[in-house]
């Protein structure tokens, strides 16, 4: 009796530690879980790399604020993954880490108002989910990564108040998305491309950029279909013009011809008409000799 109840214990005992492992070896192998752990490990390097005189980023520490870090501070999450890191103007400094790009989630990111530099990680142009990157008024050096032109969803990119250098990548200005592009006040070099129509360009600040002296800053440029419109029109000015000028030729030597005509015609006329006078007049003489003469012969005896 005594060895069924130990035996019956034990396999209720088994099945517990078992149910128990089914539990934690599916939340291990989740999905969000693997995402998780990966998001967790790149919000701790990029904590590492920068300096927090202000400690506004003690609370990323998996250890001591727990591995969801959906509850750190300045972190947004949707549905347990982080899309949108906002570390405006918190006094930090130092370097943004390239494991910003385990963040393969993120969607906005803005660093605005810092004071951090070294350059702009290049892993950020693969970042296919972004959409907002602001990282305007810090220290970043460098060039502009010609990688986030072909970012396929970012529509705002703000770099403007640091130090790039370099010339402006053409990527940006073929890209699919993007609305604003702020790149003012930096030390960029060279000529900028042409950027869409669609875009509002700020290139103010930049010395070493060379601008069209027709174009004024901080403007998108005209779009060269517009240029070929204008020579389009020009072209048909030119050709309604010479229409006009080659209708009124034809019209002066149409009245010109026309005139002759009349003229010619007139004089026909006024000679056709003094012709049968003269023809009228001998008409006359003629049959009055004949009557003179019938009379004449009458008379006689």
């Amino acid at each position: 009796m005594a060895a069924g109840t130990t035996a019956r214990t034990s396999a209720a005992a088994a099945a517990v530690v078992m149910g128990l492992l089914v539990v934690a070896a599916a939340a291990l192998l989740s999905p969000a879980a693997v995402g998780d752990v990966e998001e967790v490990t790149a919000l701790v390097a990029i904590r590492a790399a920068l300096v927090d005189p202000s400690r506004v980023l003690s609370g990323w520490d998996a250890a001591a604020g727990g591995g969801d870090p959906c509850g750190w501070p300045m972190v947004t999450c949707y549905q347990g993954h982080v899309y949108e890191l906002s570390l405006t103007h918190q006094n930090l400094s130092g370097m943004l880490s390239p494991a910003i790009g385990r963040l393969t989630l993120l969607q906005n990111l803005s660093l605005c108002n810092n004071a951090i530099s070294g350059p702009i990680p290049d892993i950020i142009g693969r970042m296919e989910s972004l959409q907002s990157l602001d990282l305007s008024n810090n220290h970043f050096t460098g060039s502009i990564p010609s990688t986030l032109g072909g970012l396929s969803n970012l529509l705002f990119l703000k770099l403007n108040n640091n130090s790039l250098s370099g010339p402006v990548p053409h990527s940006l200005a073929t890209a699919p998305m993007i609305s604003t592009l702020d790149l003012s006040f930096n030390n960029l070099s060279g000529n900028w491309p042409i950027f869409h129509a669609r875009i509002n360009v700020l290139l103010g600040g930049n010395p070493f950029l060379n601008t069209p002296a027709e174009e004024p800053l901080d403007l998108p440029i005209q779009n060269p279909t517009d240029t070929k419109d204008d020579s389009n029109i020009k072209d048909k000015r030119v050709r309604i013009i010479s229409i006009v000028a080659l209708s009124l030729a034809i019209g002066c030597a149409v009245a010109f011809i026309t005139a002759i005509i009349v003229l010619h015609h007139r004089r026909w006329r006024e000679q056709a008409i003094a012709v049968n006078d003269i023809s009228s007049a001998i008409s006359v003489t003629d049959s009055g000799l004949s009557q003179y003469s019938i009379s004449t012969i009458l008379i006689l005896p």
